[in-house]
């Protein structure tokens, strides 16, 4: 797999998703939704897809997803980084983070624009959902992010 955004800059320190509780904080779960994006991003088979610069294999993460993680975006996000001038992600860009603790898939996360918001889930390694929507934790560590991505910024 290549990897692409020769000309974004990476933010430094940062992960993909940086989900900082449980679902037991009492936010709302769309669950329809998560289940949805799950179906869609493993009908595309995102772990062929390309990964951005400065993930081309698995990095340390700092955020509460686990101590390593891998990050695969699709064809929509690999376009964008072609434009010479870009505001914000297009609609329909996607990005899936797999979360490790040592050797384990501790969980998957993923997050994609539509109807100008990011949409944001969390799943546990074998599909149970843990987050979906736009739940505060979510926001509040991606609120920081170029257009709420921080594995990247805009290029």
């Amino acid at each position: 797999m290549a990897s692409v955004f020769p000309k974004a800059r990476l933010v430094a320190g940062t992960a993909l998703i940086g989900v900082l509780g449980s679902a037991a904080c009492g936010e709302e779960v769309d669950e329809a939704g998560a289940r949805a994006l799950w179906d869609e991003i493993h009908a595309a088979d995102y772990r062929r897809w390309q990964r951005p610069q400065g993930w081309e294999t698995r990095q340390p993460t700092v955020s509460a997803h686990g101590q390593t993680a891998d990050i695969f975006i699709n064809p929509v996000l690999v376009q964008a980084a072609t434009l010479e001038t870009l505001g914000a992600w297009p609609e329909a860009s996607l990005l899936v983070k797999d979360s490790y603790r040592g050797d384990s898939l501790a969980l998957i996360a993923a997050m994609k624009k539509r109807s100008g918001e990011w949409f944001f889930a969390e799943w546990s390694s074998d599909g149970e959902v843990k987050f979906a929507g736009r739940p505060d934790v979510c926001l509040e560590c991606h609120q920081a992010g170029s257009d709420h991505v921080f594995s990247m910024a805009l290029p």
